[in-house]
């Protein structure tokens, strides 16, 4: 969400100056800005700003399930930044830990359909998911498996 040019004490959450005891035009500023010996602000200091509206990256996400049909990502936790109807951009992982093999490639994004034969299944589940439309326990009877 886009908010505009922001004070410190919104953009960055700064206490403030005092309300009272003599404050004049200091209640939302943030305070000094630089040091007594070397001149000039230094890189990085919260400054007044611009607000919202940037790109942020989330990495290592679990993929819980894949809906082929309508192209739908299920991803663990409320992990997507941004907020619901807007677009995402999906990479493939490349922690070092978390990367595919070429034994073992990733199905999406990097899923080419030329190189498939037989047509997708309408969802694809991970393997630490329980697939709710299989049963979860069987029971055979005492005469099936004595026979």
């Amino acid at each position: 969400k886009y908010h505009g040019f922001q004070g410190v004490v919104k953009r960055y959450g700064f206490k403030g100056g005092r309300a009272t005891h003599g404050t004049t035009k200091n209640h939302r500023r943030p305070g000094c800005i630089g040091s007594g010996r070397k001149r000039g602000v230094w890189k990085g200091k919260k400054m007044p700003g611009l607000m919202g509206g940037r790109y942020r990256l989330a990495r290592g996400l679990k993929i819980w399930r894949i809906n082929t049909k309508y192209n739908v990502l299920y991803i663990h936790g409320p992990a997507v930044p941004g907020i619901n109807g807007n677009y995402c951009t999906i990479y493939d992982c490349y922690i070092p830990k978390k990367n595919h093999k070429e034994d073992n490639p990733p199905p999406f994004p990097t899923f080419c359909p030329e190189d498939v034969e037989e047509p997708l299944p309408e969802n694809i589940f991970d393997k630490d998911l329980h697939n709710f439309s299989e049963p979860s326990i069987t029971i055979e009877d005492e005469a099936e498996s004595k026979g």
